[in-house]
């Protein structure tokens, strides 16, 4: 029986994707261009439902993958319960997918602790600023880590297996109350349509 050091090294062994590290580790390291570990978390996910569409003979083009992963991963539970369903007609192994779907906490101890990589971002690389929300977001992560271990050790709280904590920054709009995770609205340029009618000197713009 194979040893798993984390939940990817099992994902990568059950589905066979071994060369898929050597990938990971160049867009997480690279300076130009650096991906975080919530887009390689995304990433990967989306990649297994692709690869088992392309076996069921299901279309991925017009990026179908990603608009089925985002269906079935929503907020909105009706739709991404359909979305299962289709999927399950379609003859996806859709339980076993979603056992091996990883979170971006699992991608950053996959790579610092089983890969035992690092990436020390610099000022001068242009996704310093986000990178700055990744490092907070983590070491908020790390803090919730410890507490809940501990929590667990004096017997306050019973936990089975091996939890996964993610934290995730939530910006909320003064003005009309939206909430977005920070990471959304930085990709999109962009919290809500309040935000979206303002030019980058912070004056209203369009109304």
């Amino acid at each position: 029986m194979t040893s798993h050091k984390c939940k990817l090294c099992r994902a990568l062994d059950e589905w066979d994707l071994g060369h898929y590290d050597e990938r990971m580790l160049r867009d997480w390291q690279r300076e130009s261009g650096r991906k975080g570990y919530r887009t390689l978390a995304k990433e990967f996910n989306t990649m297994l439902l692709r690869r088992q569409m392309d076996r069921a003979g299901v279309s991925t083009l017009a990026n179908e993958a990603e608009s089925r992963y985002e269906r079935l991963t929503g907020d909105d539970e009706t739709v991404a319960h359909e979305t299962r369903e289709v999927l399950q007609r379609e003859g996806l192994p859709i339980d076993d997918l979603e056992r091996s779907f990883v979170s971006y906490a699992t991608v950053r101890t996959h790579l610092k602790d089983c890969l035992d990589a690092e990436h020390t971002p610099t000022k001068s690389d242009g996704t310093w600023t986000t990178q700055s929300i990744e490092i907070a977001s983590e070491q908020a992560q790390k803090r919730a880590e410890t507490a809940l271990k501990s929590l667990a050790t004096d017997g306050e709280v019973a936990i089975g297996g091996d939890p996964e904590i993610d934290v995730s920054i939530t910006v909320t709009c003064s003005k009309c109350e939206s909430r977005v995770n920070v990471e959304r609205a930085i990709r999109r340029g962009y919290v809500c349509n309040c935000g979206n009618n303002f030019d980058k000197s912070g004056t209203t713009v369009n109304e």
